[in-house]
């Protein structure tokens, strides 16, 4: 299938299967095995402002919120983050860390926040992130660069950074981030993502989170994350409601889709490494790469908006084949925590997993 008409496809599919109108069966809907607790008022160690903090604990995982936030909605939301944190737990082997153990509300709770501002020349992308520049006051500005930076801050939105290198003419990419392996909030805006979207971010996340010590380089981690996420969640709602299910369908679309945008995504760079070493004129150069970035039918802008994907997608074609080869998470797993945490002496150790006989 052409990757326009898988994203169609996907994106058919998401729009008649919004998680909302998806319900589980009724003898799933009975199963309480495990009982949610509400400790109200509690002693917390979190950073709510609020004086009134609950505790929302199910299968061994706790969830903070002001107890002013909670109603029966919230509350299954939350058993939802805890089923997919226990599934992960349980079935990949990832730690019970504390992502997605605190909720705030947006009005008088800021979920902990993260800006990342990409910024590069016009004929230049990264090999990987790299060249951090870390602003760690509001209103401090950095005025100059290379060929590239990424700038990245807690508490500077970097939108005059953003601005300012637009004007000198560099490709920028901007994002605002929530959702990071280090003790991130739960915050309205996560649940108002599909399920499946829900659970591959818990599991991508928890993985960054299980894997913090082992240092591998952030283009093999990246794109191992994003196979565990797409994996884990399809494995999880096919566990919950069966392989015909809706649920099992789409997130083994949202995987067929990332494999394919991948492959397409590299390729990209790779045209545009061989636009930029050119002898062509600027002028044509600018006409070759603006005519790449459009026959791209997704929405990647410039060289920084692709510098952002790059590490989500470099080696996941790569990942994606070992996993054909080694399905079960139990294998999986185990190829895995042996892997070298170097970029290129991991994608020769993928590629002999590949090539070797199935034991």
């Amino acid at each position: 299938m052409g990757l326009k008409k898988l994203i169609a496809g996907c994106g058919l599919i998401a729009f008649s299967l919004s998680c909302h109108n998806i319900k589980p069966t009724q003898e799933l809907n009975n199963e309480r095995k495990v009982v949610t607790t509400i400790d109200h008022y509690v002693q917390h160690g979190t950073d709510l402002k609020c004086k009134d903090v609950a505790k929302v604990t199910h299968k061994g995982f706790d969830i903070y919120a002001c107890e002013s936030d909670l109603n029966q909605e919230l509350i299954q939301n939350f058993e939802f983050v805890a089923d997919i944190k226990e599934f992960g737990n349980k079935n990949i082997g990832l730690v019970k860390s504390k992502n997605y153990q605190v909720y705030k509300n947006r009005k008088t709770e800021n979920p902990k926040t993260l800006y990342w501002l990409y910024v590069t020349k016009k004929f230049y992308v990264p090999k990987k992130r790299d060249n951090w520049r870390v602003i760690t006051e509001e209103g401090w500005h950095i005025d100059k660069v290379d060929k590239f930076a990424l700038f990245t801050s807690r508490v500077d939105d970097l939108k005059d950074e953003k601005q300012h290198f637009e004007s000198l003419g560099y490709d920028v990419y901007w994002r605002k981030i929530t959702n990071f392996a280090n003790n991130c909030d739960l915050e309205p805006g996560f649940f108002k993502r599909t399920k499946i979207r829900q659970a591959d971010t818990i599991l991508h996340e928890e993985l960054h989170m299980t894997v913090d010590e082992k240092d591998w380089d952030l283009n093999l981690e990246e794109s191992i994350a994003c196979l565990i996420g797409k994996i884990g969640a399809m494995e999880y709602f096919k566990d919950k409601f069966g392989e015909d299910s809706k649920e099992y369908q789409l997130a083994k679309c949202e995987l067929n889709l990332k494999m394919s945008t991948s492959e397409f995504l590299v390729d990209i760079n790779n045209q545009l490494n061989k636009l930029y070493a050119s002898d062509l004129s600027t002028k044509e150069k600018l006409k070759k790469k603006k005519e790449i970035f459009e026959n791209f039918p997704y929405s990647i802008k410039n060289n920084a908006n692709l510098w952002d994907s790059l590490p989500y997608d470099k080696h996941f074609p790569l990942v994606y084949k070992v996993y054909q080869k080694y399905p079960k998470f139990k294998d999986l797993v185990k190829i895995l925590k042996n892997m070298p945490k170097e970029e290129e002496k991991g994608k020769e150790y993928l590629k002999q997993i590949i090539s070797q006989d199935t034991p």
